[in-house]
């Protein structure tokens, strides 16, 4: 259907006069009721009553209906018209744990949505648990997901993304120079704040940590860690990235590497093993920026380049 046709019939309302109509669009009388007729033919329907003597023009009640309708149709074909001449944007879906946004990627997904070096993104961001990513990729509900932990899938591909190192902090000045690796034996023992960020770290922490002397408090949440930090000789082990923005908050906090490292946090990307196709440009440029962000924003070892 022809959308000038109905922009003149909008006009006809609009000013209840065809002559007055065809004035506000820079056509002639004549081609107004051209277009009027013509839309009349195309909905087998008579817009406007006829024939009363009526200065002003009148709905008939198929034109009061198409009026509803003319309206949807015109603002429908200006959203395209705009959607069509404005940059293009690329779409995806990402789902990841809170702590990682916070502690690692909120500027990344910022320069997505304002990028100045190539195509903006229209970003959907989901903070979910693990096991919900998971699900919400095998749905394809999310496109790319970030977990710390692995719930294998055969709809699944779970890929090792980076890694980071973990570190002890404390606010005690007894332990010296920072830049000295500490040997977990020599740290406070019932002094530990804990809390549990692998499988694998606990088997280490059961060699390491003498497991006689109970923590002083077990944590399930890293972003309270620093809170309890705050006396005494208290100390915890922690990933980088939460040292160093723990370090940000309490510029008095102090980081000390081990000497017997504890294993290395990872962090997996997974994708559905069938990702929707329209979204392949959008993934490859993400996967790309994401890389660089990686290499040149922070202190993670990345899996892939």
């Amino acid at each position: 259907m022809d959308i000038s046709k109905i922009k003149t019939f909008l006009a006809i309302v609009k000013y209840k006069n065809i002559s007055r109509a065809a004035d506000s669009l820079f056509i002639s009388q004549a081609t107004a009721s051209q277009r009027l007729n013509s839309l009349e033919e195309t909905l087998g329907q008579s817009l406007i009553e006829r024939g009363k003597g009526n200065r002003l023009i009148e709905l008939t009640p198929a034109g009061e209906k198409f009026l509803i309708i003319a309206h949807k149709w015109v603002d429908l074909y200006d959203d395209v018209r705009v959607e069509l001449h404005t940059a293009k944007k690329l779409h995806l879906s990402i789902g990841y744990t809170e702590s990682m946004n916070i502690h690692l990627f909120a500027p990344f997904y910022k320069s997505l949505i304002n990028n100045k070096e190539g195509p903006e993104f229209d970003i959907l961001l989901r903070t979910e648990r693990s096991s919900e990513i998971y699900k919400m990729i095998e749905s394809k509900e999310l496109d790319v997901g970030f977990v710390y932990s692995l719930h294998p899938n055969s709809n699944i591909l779970i890929k090792p993304f980076f890694y980071e190192t973990l570190y002890m902090i404390t606010f005690c000045e007894d332990y010296g120079d920072t830049k000295t690796e500490l040997n977990p034996s020599v740290l406070e023992k019932g002094h530990e704040i804990y809390t549990n960020w692998s499988t694998d770290f606990q088997l280490w922490h059961r060699n390491y940590i003498d497991p006689s002397y109970p923590p002083y408090m077990v944590l399930d949440s890293e972003y309270t860690i620093t809170d309890y930090l705050d006396s005494g000789k208290l100390w915890a082990i922690v990933p980088w990235s939460v040292a160093i923005l723990s370090k940000k908050h309490h510029p008095k906090l102090k980081i000390y590497p081990l000497a017997e490292s504890p294993p290395s946090r990872i962090c997996y990307k997974i994708l559905n093993i069938k990702p929707r196709e329209s979204r392949a440009e959008s993934m490859e440029i993400f996967s790309e920026r994401m890389n660089k962000f990686i290499i040149e924003n922070t202190g993670l070892s990345p899996y892939e380049y």
